[in-house]
């Protein structure tokens, strides 16, 4: 072998695509173009893509006239936000099939010889009729669209909530991800187009106009592998009709609002106000002197002055949760900890009245907050505010199910594991309007059915400890008291996991909730998923 005239042949047109792909420009135009190379035998020849900006009333028409015969299309939007209540729209990109896909711009700028209000029009009418629309975290786009006009009729597909549905506890949802994992396609994020201090306006139009379209027509590719996962695993039907139907529902709650009791939410804050005095009261009593009880410096100088918790805690501040560690043992951090979950109370009313506009508040809804299930919401936090019963009594009844709801969720579990003696305390409980579960020590109006339902969800003795500020000892024999107790309802939960283990799948009531979680190796993340699975069964 004659290592002098060995020679190395480098497939650039390759590496740039990588490099192109991670967004490492700069080096891209580094590498040199290779002068004696077998183009024939080594280019990789590219899916061809048919991607077109719409700009002319011309093109405008004959994508009217494509649309007007499709039966399904893949919709994106490009905006200037990711909360769709403030953002700026940009442009609609559409496919209807394959390998093509058109960008229509919003902005007048970008636009030649037709108006944003003549594109507006057009999209009204199209996406308003009989299409089928499918799209990704289209609850996003169906509620950016209707704040410019455009409603969405026929909600066809959501490849992000499909994906949800499929595999319940995946860490990554975004269409990045997806269409790498089932399709092996590499698509650009928004940030991978534009800087912190940018905006998609900023970049040539026909960097966007591909950027949008590939959305859009991996959207419409990745909804037929969806279709077929949904199928294998059995959960089309409920997808269809269950899922779904949530997104029309949930974006019309935030565009349009949700009414609310402005008068009984004042009345909560109002009793709120008159707990949070009443505590800061109970904690400068037992002090002896007053202090600044929301300032972190004044409330560790305060606990310092007994000798073992200066001992305990140094020279750091007292956190919350060192605060709610010394709780447990010591009476004065155990008031300062009352205190401070008052205020938190007191504060997340305060934040749903702020929101109110005109007897109606907008949260954010997401039916992907978490691995269960459950419905969440932000700006305000309506729907999963702690401790805070009386505010469902404040909202319409459309809404009330989806708030948590402790005795609906015990009453869940009474009757699937048909457990007489929890039917009957849940049922004693009810009738009184107080708990009475046995052998358990006092704790604070309600949380009796928490600390239950924290045990029958797997919470650690760590976090029981520091949610009902018990220690160990109290912790291990409330388990062992409990699981006596209702000894039907622990022995029908292992089943019940069990077989979700064994199925890959947790199923009740004819629902099922697909958790890839079950079936892995790492036993963490098993013992996350089973615990969904039993969250997701109470609905809590």
């Amino acid at each position: 072998m004659n290592r002098e005239n060995l020679t190395i042949e480098i497939d650039n047109d390759r590496s740039v695509e990588l490099l192109a792909g991670h967004a490492f420009h700069s080096l891209r135009r580094l590498l040199p173009r290779p002068a004696n190379r077998n183009i024939g035998t080594e280019r990789i020849t590219p899916r061809p893509r048919e991607y077109h900006a719409i700009r002319t009333n011309e093109g405008l028409e004959r994508l009217a006239s494509m649309l007007n015969k499709a039966e399904f299309c893949a919709v994106d939007t490009e905006s200037s936000d990711k909360n769709p209540h403030s953002a700026e729209l940009f442009g609609i990109s559409i496919s209807v099939r394959k390998g093509e896909a058109f960008y229509v711009p919003t902005v007048a700028h970008d636009l030649k010889s037709v108006d944003r209000d003549a594109v507006v029009l057009v999209f009204k009418r199209l996406l308003g009729g009989s299409v089928k629309v499918t799209g990704h975290n289209l609850k996003y786009d169906y509620v950016l669209l209707r704040r410019n006009g455009i409603k969405i009729a026929n909600i066809d597909f959501d490849t992000m909530l499909a994906d949800y549905d499929c595999f319940g506890d995946s860490d990554v949802l975004n269409l990045q991800y997806l269409a790498k994992r089932h399709l092996g396609r590499n698509v650009k994020s928004h940030r991978d187009m534009v800087s912190a201090n940018q905006s998609l306006l900023d970049l040539p139009l026909d960097d966007v106009a591909d950027y949008a379209c590939d959305h859009a027509e991996v959207t419409l590719e990745l909804t037929d592998v969806f279709r077929r996962e949904l199928a294998q695993r059995g959960i089309d039907r409920q997808y269809r009709d269950d899922t779904l139907p949530m997104i029309k529902t949930l974006g019309d709650w935030e565009v349009d609002g949700i009414p609310v009791d402005v008068a009984g939410l004042s009345g909560i804050r109002n009793s709120m106000a008159d707990h949070v005095a009443r505590a800061r009261d109970a904690v400068v009593n037992e002090v002896g002197r007053g202090f600044n009880l929301d300032s972190g410096k004044e409330v560790t100088a305060v606990l310092a002055m007994d000798p073992l918790v200066a001992k305990v805690v140094g020279f750091r501040k007292v956190s919350l949760g060192v605060l709610e560690e010394l709780a447990i043992s010591h009476k004065v951090a155990r008031l300062l900890v009352g205190y401070n979950r008052r205020q938190k109370e007191l504060r997340d009313i305060e934040t749903v009245i702020q929101s109110v506009q005109n007897g109606r508040v907008h949260p954010v809804f997401s039916q992907t907050g978490t691995d269960h299930g459950r419905l969440t919401s932000t700006k305000p936090r309506l729907i999963e505010v702690d401790n805070v019963e009386d505010l469902v009594g404040c909202l319409p009844d459309g809404i009330q199910q989806f708030c948590l709801d402790t005795g609906s969720a015990l009453g869940i579990l009474a009757d699937a594991t048909s457990d007489m003696v929890l039917q009957g305390d849940v049922l004693a409980a009810r009738r009184s309007g107080l708990c009475c579960l046995p052998d358990v020590p006092p704790l604070s109006e309600g949380d009796h059915f928490r600390l239950l339902l924290s045990v029958v969800v797997g919470a650690s003795d760590y976090q029981m400890c520091r949610i009902f500020l018990l220690d160990r000892i109290a912790v291990g024999a409330i388990r062992h008291g409990f699981r006596t107790r209702y000894s039907s309802t622990f022995l029908w939960l292992e089943q019940f996991c069990n077989e979700a283990a064994a199925k890959g799948f947790a199923s009740a009531v004819g629902r099922r909730r697909c958790l890839d979680g079950l079936r892995s190796s790492n036993l963490e993340k098993r013992d996350k998923a089973m615990h969904s699975a039993v969250k997701w069964l109470i609905r809590w």
